[in-house]
């Protein structure tokens, strides 16, 4: 019984500890003009990219990945894509990915600590 009280407190300490974690914050609208030939860029309606690929980047760079629109010809502005935030130092691997696995280690972490055993357990052949 203490053991599964131990459990369950570790859990829901992990649980509360994980939850700023998890909770994701708003992704940022960044702004590309495929008709802009120069000029200062920095993802904003006033400023906006000239290439997907350069808002795309810098919308992998921000905490909470980024919305791309693109701006049409009427001078209005489309949905392009949901670009979601990449951890620096990583292959592409997205954050949440990340954030799971982490979890599950800690998870075992904490059921390995109240006294559970991760073992293989062999058949006896009897003879």
């Amino acid at each position: 019984m203490l053991k599964r009280l131990a459990l369950l407190a570790t859990l829901v300490m992990l649980f509360l500890a994980a939850a700023p974690a998890f909770a994701a914050g708003t992704p940022k609208d960044v702004f590309v003009d495929l008709n802009k030939t120069s000029g200062t860029e920095d993802g904003t309606k006033a400023n906006p990219y000239n290439t997907i690929e350069e808002a795309t980047a810098f919308a992998q760079a921000l905490p909470n990945g980024g919305w791309i629109y693109v701006k049409q010809a009427d001078g209005s502005w489309k949905y392009h894509s949901r670009v979601d935030s990449v951890w620096a130092g990583q292959t592409g691997e997205p954050l949440p990915a990340v954030l799971v696995y982490t979890f599950l280690a800690v998870f075992a972490l904490a059921l390995m600590l109240v006294g559970w055993k991760f073992q293989k357990r062999a058949r006896q052949i009897p003879a």
